[in-house]
């Protein structure tokens, strides 16, 4: 799961890039008519014709006639708020000794996940309310936390629940968590401020504060915590992987110019 912090830049990337991905029209045409609301002031006849000379040129599985109504509903709901630019997140000392009181390890980690993605989706609401309307898989993914059988979420809920840390209720198609421990931002509060590098690993930034910042470094390539398993560690998986391919190709490039075989072909 991606947390952007800054739609913005990365829209106007895709946008100069003219990246479409065939596959998934509707998911581009939303972010052309937010975009030509908020950062260009189109009004809604200016933004369909926008967004339908974009599309037209760029997605090769465009047509008006099977997307004018998409367009249509895209541009009514852009919403009056644009592209998140958020700077941090920050996490107040209140809000993790609440968390600490939980006592239960499992629970902390689902406690601060359920914060973190909390605040970053109350990013330019008007409402006093923190919500989170995520999967449970997904949460307990990002908390790092294998065990997730249907049992186990209703475990957690009711722990959840007692402990005052949430308010549930359903709405059609998902569980909508409320987080009631949110505390009001305050600078002489803050123990730590996340970025949107550490919201790839939200489970390991809470066990890295837990272990006083130790037992975690940061990935030399991407800036993901990983675990510091030897001294030797400095790659994710991902990026190991790419690593390793790389360090082949260029073991493999410095061969070939060792022994005179820079214009090497393949021979039929």
């Amino acid at each position: 799961m991606d947390f952007i912090f800054n739609e913005l830049f990365l829209v106007e990337k895709q946008i100069d890039e003219h990246k479409v991905d065939d596959s998934n029209a509707v998911a581009m045409i939303r972010m052309l008519a937010k975009y030509n609301c908020h950062e260009k002031h189109m009004n809604k006849d200016e933004n369909y014709k926008a967004i339908l000379d974009y599309m037209t040129k760029y997605c090769k599985t465009f047509t008006e006639a099977d997307y004018y109504k998409i367009i249509d509903n895209c541009i009514a709901s852009v919403g009056k708020y644009g592209f998140k630019n958020i700077d941090s997140i920050k996490i107040m000392r209140s809000e993790l000794s609440f968390i600490a009181r939980l006592k239960d390890l499992r629970l902390e980690r689902l406690a601060f996940v359920l914060l973190c993605v909390a605040k970053y989706d109350h990013y330019y609401s008007d409402s006093n309310e923190y919500w989170c309307n995520r999967s449970w898989t997904s949460i307990f993914s990002m908390a790092r936390l294998s065990k997730n059988s249907p049992e186990e979420r209703q475990k957690v809920l009711r722990a959840l629940k007692l402990a005052g840390a949430i308010e549930t209720t359903h709405k059609v198609g998902q569980d909508s968590l409320k987080i009631l421990f949110v505390a009001p931002e305050d600078d002489n509060n803050v123990v730590f401020e996340l970025t949107e590098t550490d919201f790839k690993e939200l489970g390991y930034v809470y066990l890295y504060y837990k272990n006083g910042f130790d037992g975690f470094v940061p990935c030399q390539s991407c800036g993901r915590l990983i675990k510091k398993n030897t001294s030797n560690t400095k790659y994710c998986k991902e990026c190991s992987k790419k690593n390793d391919s790389y360090n082949k190709d260029e073991f493999y490039e410095n061969w070939k110019r060792q022994n005179g075989l820079e214009s090497l072909k393949t021979q039929k």
